[in-house]
């Protein structure tokens, strides 16, 4: 059917243009909805890999003398709390010997430097290494406290999910990488913080 101006319209009076239109419309919206959703999972993907690569990419370094633990004088101590320390925090830890394989448990106490200007915790990515004895990592589980996105935390946190000892470990290192806020509040400080460490010999030397 056509109008008296030769515009072509559709059964109900819709100038077929119109129509074109209105289709690509909802063409370009479906497109940019389908390569949203496809970045989304894209970057869903990376950051799965990522979090199951990152432990295991640690299997098969070496830890520095200096930063293995237990320390030689207390090794063959057991059910005897004992601490490490940064100059971000501190673990307060217990050993229990079972066998020929051991368990780890401790809390972690964050540096009141920090807890008192960044009162908030963006990321905190805490590990354990077990090693052999030549301080070469056997596995590596992450044991980081259960904290939420940019929440308030306490000064003293649980580690958590610390598996047993594998087989042929005698030893075990931490390591941990994190980012600490700043309240945004005003008056006080709404900068960041980083804390990080890295136990492990890098082409030969710490």
């Amino acid at each position: 059917m056509e109008t008296s101006h030769g515009q072509q319209v559709l059964q109900g009076g819709q100038p077929f243009s119109a129509v074109i239109i209105i289709h690509s419309k909802q063409g370009a919206a479906m497109h940019l909805k389908y390569s949203l959703y496809k970045t989304l999972l894209l970057l869903g993907v990376l950051a799965l890999l990522w979090g199951c690569a990152a432990p295991t990419g640690k299997i098969g370094k070496t830890v520095g003398q200096d930063h293995i633990l237990p320390p030689p004088m207390v090794a063959q101590q057991s059910d005897v709390p004992l601490e490490w320390q940064t100059n971000d925090m501190k673990v307060v830890y217990e050993i229990v010997k079972n066998g020929g394989s051991f368990t780890v448990s401790g809390t972690l106490h964050i540096k009141t430097n920090i807890y008192r200007s960044f009162p908030l915790v963006e990321r905190l990515d805490f590990y354990i290494h077990f090693l052999d004895e030549n301080g070469v990592v056997l596995s590596t589980h992450e044991i980081s406290p259960n904290l939420g996105y940019l929440r308030k935390y306490s000064d003293t946190l649980p580690l958590v999910n610390i598996p047993p000892a594998p087989q042929g470990s005698t030893s075990f290192a931490f390591s941990y990488w994190g980012i600490f806020r700043g309240s945004g509040i005003k008056n006080e400080n709404s900068g960041d913080w980083e804390v990080y460490f890295n136990p492990f010999v890098e082409n030969g030397a710490l």
